[in-house]
């Protein structure tokens, strides 16, 4: 079957939705399956511009499905079947048949802008994108479509745009593979400098508002003395990590560690090395860091929200509501001074029963076949 893959980034820099579509393609490929990928940086045809998205964020995105939509305007009959990434047509929709894959949803972030201390400028971008991308995918019902998406809150707030009875739930994956249990922590705990006898923690993410990463920093402050007991490494960059490197400064918190960006070769070693692995967010889709960090057996704490309940699924880890920072330290401390090897056992357990890519391909495979066959 030739596949022509659509996503507004790709590989080797992208993010979640980068990752998730070359993860998915690796797999197809070594089923013999041909694809295609368009993105802002190809590497098969290379449109729209991966800077603007970047800068403009919503309407990069824009800019980049407007050049979809013309150059296959008169292409689609060569591929067999399509699969789009978040899809952004103002105009139509050029694919007669399309599977259609949401990680997450602008209504998804505007709502969650309406309870927290965003910038009215913020709440304003995210109510007015939510209306176009509402706007986008409504008109994408007039062509033959299926929709996908990676869990119940992304499915709900499809359903808040008018999309109904059309959506298969299709989670993300992990490379179980690559990123496994380590054996002697301590040699990459040298490596990267970290002290000896300590409980590591580790967050990854973009420094932004929505995950919430000051919380990081007022928990230490909240531990007290048992803060030199442990070691926070935050990975990951953003509008927020000079102030809170400052705040670090300020508050003496000699424990916590910016890694910054870093190369995403280099992530299973980072992770790996932990004791625990802390999500702080207000709103996610399915983040792969979460599912990565399960995968090297790390068992996870994780914010009161309904995408990170997968660890209940897996039993690997606690739910903590952080908006009492005072309580959320003390069930901390509780919980990482106890055994948890059997939350460590079942994190691993679960991503190699459901969670490894080869699977999730497999699902992907069966939704593109069906539309390939209703043809």
């Amino acid at each position: 079957m030739k596949i022509l893959i659509c996503t507004p980034e790709y590989p080797p820099k992208a993010s979640g939705i980068g990752i998730v579509a070359k993860s998915v393609v690796d797999e197809f490929i070594k089923k013999g399956h041909e694809c295609v990928i368009c993105s802002p940086t190809g590497p098969d045809i290379k449109l729209g511009n991966q800077k603007y998205i970047k800068k403009f964020a919503g309407f990069g995105l824009i800019y980049f499905w407007e050049q979809v939509r013309r150059y296959f305007n008169k292409e689609t009959n060569n591929y067999d079947a399509i699969w789009l990434h978040h899809p952004f047509f103002i105009f139509k929709n050029p694919f007669l048949k399309s599977l259609i894959t949401m990680h997450t949803t602008y209504a998804g972030f505007y709502m969650q802008s309406r309870c927290s201390n965003h910038h009215w400028w913020i709440r304003i971008y995210y109510y007015f994108m939510n209306l176009f991308e509402r706007y986008s995918l409504t008109k994408c019902l007039d062509n033959n479509v299926k929709f996908t998406s990676i869990c119940d809150t992304v499915v709900k707030e499809l359903k808040y745009y008018g999309i109904k009875n059309m959506i298969e739930i299709i989670s993300n994956g992990t490379n179980t593979g690559t990123f496994i249990i380590q054996q002697d922590k301590n040699i990459i705990r040298t490596e990267l400098e970290i002290p000896d006898n300590r409980i590591v923690f580790i967050w990854v993410g973009r420094l932004i508002e929505e995950k919430r990463p000051d919380i990081l920093l007022h928990l230490f402050l909240q531990f007290g003395d048992l803060s030199e007991k442990f070691y926070l490494i935050v990975v990951g960059d953003g509008k927020l990590r000079e102030k809170l490197e400052n705040l670090a400064e300020k508050y003496q918190l000699k424990n916590i560690r910016f890694f910054g960006a870093i190369e995403y070769s280099l992530m299973s070693k980072i992770i790996g090395c932990g004791d625990y692995y802390i999500m702080t967010s207000s709103y996610e889709g399915q983040p792969l860091t979460l599912l990565e960090a399960m995968s090297s057996g790390l068992p996870c704490i994780v914010s009161d929200i309904p995408n990170l309940d997968i660890i209940e699924d897996a039993n690997c880890g606690i739910i903590i509501d952080f908006s009492d920072i005072e309580k959320a330290a003390q069930k901390i401390i509780k919980y990482v001074y106890q055994d948890n090897s059997k939350h460590a056992q079942n994190a691993r357990k679960y991503s190699e029963e459901n969670l490894n890519w080869e699977l999730i391909a497999e699902k992907y495979l069966y939704e593109l076949n069906n539309l390939k066959m209703n043809d």
